[in-house]
C-alpha cells in the first residue's frame, strides 16, 4: 500500500570500510527487529516514487482512501472444496489491485495481463471476497505505475466480461488442481512426443517445407554451442 510505504521499507545505505561488517549487520538486525524490508537506494527511490505517484492520482488516491487493505482472505471452494486463500490489495467500495510495469499503455498492458493471468486473479479475489461475506458495490479497477521514470499512473476499470472470461480462466485451474491431487498424477505440457514446428521467422511455411530457410552468420554460429 502506497499510504504505509515508509513504515515497512527502509533505505539502507551499505556501509563500507573499516567496522562495516558489524554496521551493516547491525542495520539489518534493527530492521528485523522493526518487521521492515531493506531496500538498496536504488530499489528505495524507484518504489518511493512509484509509491508517490499513485498517491498524486487523483482517481488512484480516491480508489485506495477507504477500505480494507491488503485484506488476507480464506475460504472453502463450494464447487471443488478446495481451500482458497488470497490476498487483495485494497478491497472498499470495490476491489483495487495495484501493479507496476515497464510498459502501462493500454494495448501493450492489456496483453502482458492477459498473459500473466490478471483477469483471473481479480475474479478469483471477487468471489473470496464474497464467501467472506463482502459484497463490492462497484466495478474492480487496477491502478498501474510506470517502473521507472516518470512514474506515470493509469487506472483500468474492469469490466463484468473480462471478470467472467478470467472467472472462467480461475475455475478451469482449480478443477484441474483437484484431479491432480485426487490422483496424484501432475501432467507437464505435453505428456506425449508432439511435431517440432518451425517458427515463423525462420521463413519456412507453415508446413516446413515452402520459403528459404535462414541460417544465423558467420558471427553468431562461431559463438552457438556445438
Amino acid at each position: 500500500e502506497p499510504h504505509t510505504f515508509k513504515d515497512r521499507f527502509w533505505r539502507m545505505e551499505k556501509q563500507t570500510g573499516k567496522g562495516s561488517v558489524a554496521a551493516n549487520a547491525a542495520i539489518r538486525s534493527q530492521a528485523a527487529a522493526a518487521g521492515v524490508m531493506l531496500l538498496t537506494p536504488r530499489e528505495y527511490d524507484a518504489a518511493f516514487g512509484s509509491a508517490a505517484a499513485v498517491l498524486a492520482n487523483p482517481h488512484a488516491a480516491a480508489l485506495l482512501a477507504r477500505g480494507l487493505k491488503e485484506a488476507t482472505l480464506q475460504w472453502t471452494d463450494a464447487e471443488t472444496g478446495l481451500a482458497c486463500k488470497a490476498r487483495a490489495d485494497h478491497a472498499g467500495r470495490c476491489l483495487v489491485d495495484l501493479k507496476s510495469a515497464a510498459r502501462i499503455d493500454p494495448r501493450q498492458f492489456a496483453s502482458a495481463a492477459i498473459r500473466l493471468g490478471y483477469h483471473g486473479q481479480f475474479a478469483f479475489y471477487e468471489d473470496g471476497l464474497r464467501a467472506n461475506g463482502i459484497e463490492p458495490v462497484d466495478a474492480p479497477h487496477m491502478i498501474v505505475v510506470e517502473s521507472a521514470m516518470p512514474h506515470d499512473v493509469i487506472v483500468y476499470r474492469m469490466p463484468p466480461a473480462v471478470i467472467e472470461v478470467g472467472r472462467h480462466l480461475y475455475r478451469s485451474l482449480l478443477a484441474r488442481l483437484k484431479v491432480c491431487r485426487e490422483t496424484n498424477q501432475w501432467p507437464g505440457r505435453a505428456p506425449e512426443p508432439i511435431e517440432f514446428v518451425m517458427p515463423a521467422w525462420s521463413g519456412a511455411g507453415d508446413d516446413g517445407d515452402d520459403g528459404e530457410l535462414m541460417f544465423p552468420d558467420e558471427t553468431e554460429a562461431e559463438g552457438a554451442e556445438p
